[in-house]
């Protein structure tokens, strides 16, 4: 009997571990993953840009060049600056510590409000969260009353809810005015910004099914304990792995303990009884 123990515990352990490594995967809300694409945009002459500069009035300056433009996102802090870095892995640990945006963002169900009198926080999947950061021309712009504007290829739908969340100073968070934040109906969002720092965007899906993880999930806890040189690395190891659902797995695994414990079980008895 203590060796039908044996093989149980082990194969109990086994299955433990299994999961485990299958639920890695699965990543709520912010996942590990590369920052969303810039959408090519184009200014009032025609010319294409990464993005746009306007002046305190809301006139369109000038294009800006990709080449002039830095998107960091949170699985690849390793290669950013200390400074970039530190601003990712923060807001990243305040997403993850949060079991609401509310938490974060107090006035977001005003927000919400004023969007649609359906909307709840509830019904918000947050995703996406990176760094924009830009050459020291165009900081210096910012910094003297312009504004940027960007389009990300987020593949959102026509109807989905899109808001876009502004880490703009450390544990500081606000929503990007609803009217800066526009759904272009064809999978890309407008977003414009008076400044930049870590950004995450919040969506709730019009269409049922779509695949994104659920807003009552934590984010993954052991993201940001590791080093920045170590996240990257993570993310690539997880990338490798198949893709299993947990509950498969583990209910197939459930049942191959099961027939092997029963085997085991006769096993023993029939050699214990040959013994005697």
């Amino acid at each position: 009997m203590k060796k039908i123990t044996a093989v149980l515990t082990a194969l109990l352990a086994a299955m433990s571990l299994t999961v485990s490594v299958s639920a890695a995967q699965f990543t709520a809300s912010v996942e590990g993953k590369d920052a969303p694409a810039l959408a090519p945009m184009t200014t009032a002459t025609g010319e294409a840009a990464g993005a746009l500069l306007y002046d305190a009035s809301g006139n369109e300056v000038r294009g800006i060049s990709e080449t002039s433009l830095t998107i960091t996102p949170v699985s690849q802090i390793g290669d950013a600056s200390s400074e970039i870095g530190m601003a990712l892995q923060s807001a990243y640990e305040q997403l993850s510590a949060a079991d609401s945006l509310e938490e974060i963002i107090p006035d977001i169900g005003k927000v919400l409000e004023t969007l649609s009198p359906d909307l709840s926080v509830e019904d918000l999947v947050v995703r996406d969260l990176f760094d924009i950061s830009v050459d020291d021309e165009v900081k210096a712009l910012l910094e003297d009353g312009h504004s940027i504007a960007f389009t990300f290829a987020l593949g959102v739908n026509t109807d989905d809810a899109v808001l876009c969340l502004h880490n703009f100073q450390d544990d500081q968070w606000e929503v990007i005015a609803p009217e800066r934040t526009v759904n272009n109906g064809d999978g890309t969002v407008s977003v414009t910004f008076d400044s930049l720092s870590p950004i995450a965007f919040a969506v709730k899906p019009a269409v049922e099914g779509i695949a994104l993880p659920p807003q009552s999930e934590k984010l993954e806890e052991e993201l940001p304990q590791q080093s920045y040189e170590e996240i990257s690395v993570i993310e690539n190891q997880q990338s490798d792995l198949p893709s299993f659902s947990v509950d498969t797995l583990g209910w197939s695994l459930l049942g191959v303990m099961t027939v092997a414990v029963v085997g085991g079980f006769f096993f023993f008895s029939r050699k214990k009884k040959n013994q005697a």
